[in-house]
C-alpha cells in the first residue's frame, strides 16, 4: 500500500513534515551528520527527477541513527546490534499499523458526524535525556 507521496511530492511542494523534522533537529539534537547525508542524497536524486524528495520515512532514519550516535548512551556495538536487529523496522511498521487501524475504526466521515471533540488524545510528555543534555 502507497500513499502516493512521489506523485505529488516534488522539489517546489515538500513534505512540511520532513521540513519541520529537520528544523526541530538542526535546532535541538547535538548532530545531524546522517540526517545531512540524507539531505546530500536528496540533492542528488532531484538531479535526476523533480520528484524524489526525501521521504517522513527516510527522514525519521536519518534522525534516529543521529540521536543513537550522538547522545553518548550507546556504544558503537550497541548501535549496530539495534540496527541489525531491526529496531527502525519495528517503529515503521508500528507507524502504519496505527494507520491502518485508525483507517478501519474511523472510516472517512466518521469523526465529524460525532462531532470533532469527542476524540482526544492524551499529550504524554516526552523527554529525551539526550536531548536535554543529561545523562
Amino acid at each position: 500500500m502507497t500513499d502516493g507521496m512521489n506523485r505529488i511530492k516534488s522539489r517546489d511542494n515538500r513534505d512540511k513534515r520532513v521540513e519541520l523534522l529537520q528544523r526541530y533537529a538542526r535546532t535541538h539534537f547535538p548532530a545531524v551528520k546522517y540526517m545531512e547525508y540524507a539531505v546530500t542524497v536528496e540533492t542528488y536524486t532531484l538531479s535526476k527527477a523533480n520528484n524524489l524528495v526525501m521521504n517522513v520515512d527516510g527522514c525519521i532514519g536519518s534522525l534516529f541513527l543521529d540521536l543513537l550516535s550522538s547522545c553518548a548512551m550507546f556504544t558503537q556495538q550497541e548501535i549496530d546490534e539495534i540496527i541489525d536487529i531491526g529496531y527502525l523496522n519495528g517503529l515503521f511498521v508500528l507507524a502504519r499499523s496505527i494507520g491502518l487501524i485508525g483507517y478501519d475504526f474511523f472510516p472517512a466521515g466518521h469523526c465529524e458526524s460525532h462531532g470533532a471533540n469527542q476524540f482526544s488524545f492524551a499529550n504524554f510528555p516526552f523527554k529525551c535525556q539526550c536531548l536535554l543534555g543529561s545523562a
